[in-house]
């Protein structure tokens, strides 16, 4: 049986630090603004480090002691500005992503995304981007309480079953594919580090790469 594929999303597929910096330090100046919290200097690279958490453990690691209500609101607003941009066509896909997905499908491969975001965001992109082309489900950890991607792979036999290969970029993603006894391909061309891929069975150094999944299965 030809293993089914899961790619993560914001860093494997989507380059999201072109909507997701503009949304969070919108954010940030409300906060500052209206609210008069004071937030130290957030860098770029800190920024792109958030992506891949789920909304609560970015909240927890940027700015632990905003209360919970304001958190929510601040996590709202920065959902509500990227999702905003994605329906105004400012959202863009990785180079030769697309051409990826394709060549994947053509070769009978079953695909899937598995993401830490919220139902909102993945269907403003599923829309968007006519993800059913080359996928079968865009899984958000939203829809699961937000449990951790090492959850929900085990919730997926029944409706997408595997065995699997895992596609992302960051650490969360590694400890999905070795939570079901999967495979995993790390994205080097996304946002984590070279520590968070280290027991990759494969390293990707651009989209196109990630064809070379045939080595794997």
């Amino acid at each position: 049986m030809k293993a089914a594929l899961i790619f993560d999303y914001d860093g494997t597929i989507h380059d999201t630090m072109r909507i997701y910096e503009p949304a969070v330090r919108e954010v940030i100046a409300w906060l500052e603004q209206e609210h008069g919290v004071l937030v130290p200097p957030v860098p770029s690279q800190r920024i792109a480090s958030w992506l891949g958490m789920n909304k609560r453990d970015m909240w927890d690691s940027f700015l632990p002691d905003l209360p919970e209500t304001l958190r929510d609101q601040a996590g709202d607003r920065v959902g509500a500005h990227m999702e905003h941009a994605v329906r105004a066509h400012r959202a863009a896909w990785y180079p030769g992503i697309q051409r990826v997905l394709q060549a994947l499908r053509d070769e009978g491969y079953r695909m899937a995304v598995l993401s830490n975001c919220q139902t909102s965001y993945a269907k403003v992109h599923w829309q968007e981007f006519g993800m059913d082309r080359w996928f079968e489900a865009f899984y958000d950890c939203e829809s699961f309480g937000y449990a951790p991607k090492t959850r929900i792979i085990r919730l997926l036999a029944r409706e997408f079953p595997g065995p699997y290969v895992v596609i992302g970029d960051r650490r969360s993603d590694l400890d999905c594919a070795r939570a079901s006894g999967s495979r995993f391909i790390g994205c080097r061309y996304g946002f984590g580090t070279e520590e968070e891929l280290q027991g990759a069975d494969l390293l990707a150094e651009s989209p196109e790469k990630v064809l070379e999944v045939r080595r794997v299965v």
